[in-house]
């Protein structure tokens, strides 16, 4: 974990911050092996001393609202991240999963931390108690499985989700960066926690889904109304796309060049091409594609007033399709 400094403490330095009030009493006599994080120094200038990684971004020196931290969360994997135990009782609806309320009513007054051990990783953790402060943890690039972990641990620990992870929040944009890497875990899990417009953002990458593909166990988790909703966005705009390619472009008044059997002609052709198109039944489908598919019909043709009438209904088609909603409602 590069985002993590590694800092040697004494044996006199634990000893001192062993003695501040922590969650469980047994943490005050917390043996100096539980808090490292690598291996014992055996070196001349380091005897009795411990390894600890400390996060570069919540270290004992950053200023919060003006304050410096009074906690230190401690991960499962002995990194320490110090935070402000006033902002996350804010912040949170439960005392930080209980974590806090029996902690703070000794830190008034005292010069020492509260160590307080929680049993995820500092990859998680780390985006955690970034949401916590609304600060941004891209540069870290968790991979997508502690993006969906940290909706879970955030709920856990009381964050508001719908505000935590409101639109234009940095949480918010981070999760929908990493969704197209697992978009449906992305939907899933959104739905199972009521956040709409993080639900409806993730929607526009399962278009191409095959929403059979989808388990029992996943549709249980994301309850039937996202379900519902999912696949009435795919229905949508496959009706949609029916519609406008199965109406045939206009034929013009007959003249010498081009008379009744040869607007057919092209009339067959566009059939042809669009139920072709329609059968696959793609709400995906690309504007190109459509382009590609549909303008490959007027090298067939040498009339210039059924390439004009052609290439019109192509442009309207494909900006009725560009503006057909992609997302859930």
């Amino acid at each position: 974990m590069d985002y993590f400094n590694p800092f040697f403490l004494d044996d006199a330095h634990w000893r001192v911050q062993g003695s501040s009030t922590s969650r469980h009493s047994e943490l005050n006599d917390v043996a100096l092996a539980d808090l490292s994080c690598g291996t014992s120094v055996d070196s001349p200038s380091k005897d009795n001393a411990t390894m600890v990684s400390i996060s570069t971004v919540f270290h004992a020196q950053w200023i919060f609202a003006g304050s410096t931290p009074d906690t230190i969360l401690i991960s499962s994997d002995s990194v320490l991240f110090y935070v402000h135990s006033h902002h996350l009782l804010q912040s949170s609806g439960n005392a930080f999963g209980s974590l806090l309320s029996k902690v703070h009513s000794s830190i008034a007054g005292s010069s020492s931390s509260n160590y307080i051990t929680v049993r995820e990783n500092a990859d998680l953790l780390n985006v955690v108690v970034h949401a916590f402060y609304g600060m941004d943890s891209q540069k870290f690039n968790p991979p997508p499985e502690v993006m969906l972990e940290s909706i879970v641990c955030l709920k856990k620990y009381g964050a508001r989700l719908e505000q935590t992870i409101a639109p234009s929040t940095p949480l918010f944009d981070h999760l929908v960066m990493q969704a197209p890497r697992r978009p449906l875990d992305f939907y899933v899990t959104a739905a199972a926690h009521n956040l709409h417009s993080l639900a409806a953002q993730v929607s526009a990458y399962l278009l191409s889904f095959p929403l059979t593909s989808i388990t029992d166990e996943q549709a249980e988790k994301m309850g039937a109304i996202y379900l519902k909703k999912l696949y009435a966005l795919h229905h949508s705009r496959i009706e949609t796309l029916r519609k406008l390619l199965l109406s045939p472009p206009e034929e013009h008044p007959a003249n010498v060049d081009c008379g009744f059997v040869d607007q057919k002609r092209v009339t067959r052709a566009w059939a042809l091409a669009a139920a072709q198109m329609v059968w696959e039944k793609l709400p995906d489908l690309s504007p190109s594609f459509i382009q590609a598919t549909l303008g490959s019909l007027t090298t067939h043709v040498t009339c210039n007033t059924c390439k004009e009438i052609l290439n019109a209904k192509i442009r309207q088609i494909i900006v009725e399709w560009s503006l057909e909603t992609r997302n859930i409602e």
